[in-house]
């Protein structure tokens, strides 16, 4: 059975599913992504997911003791995560 690319509206809603559980930077615009992702299928909307929250722990990542004992949770509030 053939399931077929998803139409904008079809990719808006797997970006808004993938994307549920994630803080997004108050810039993100989803419909705006969904629109500009044309062609992908499910799975290419969540690896687009996957791929921009790696490159969010990257950019954070110089600011983080990796031996501390804890996370300051100062941290998990950053300017991208409000």
């Amino acid at each position: 059975m053939d399931v077929g690319v998803p139409t904008e509206a079809g990719r808006l809603e797997i970006l808004t599913i993938k994307t549920k559980k994630v803080r997004l930077a108050a810039d993100v615009n989803l419909a705006a992504i969904a629109a500009d992702a044309h062609g992908f299928v499910g799975s290419d909307c969540a690896q687009l997911c996957l791929e921009a929250a790696l490159a969010a722990v990257r950019e954070q990542l110089g600011a983080v003791d990796i031996d501390a004992e804890h996370l300051d949770p100062e941290l998990l509030v950053s300017e991208g995560g409000k």
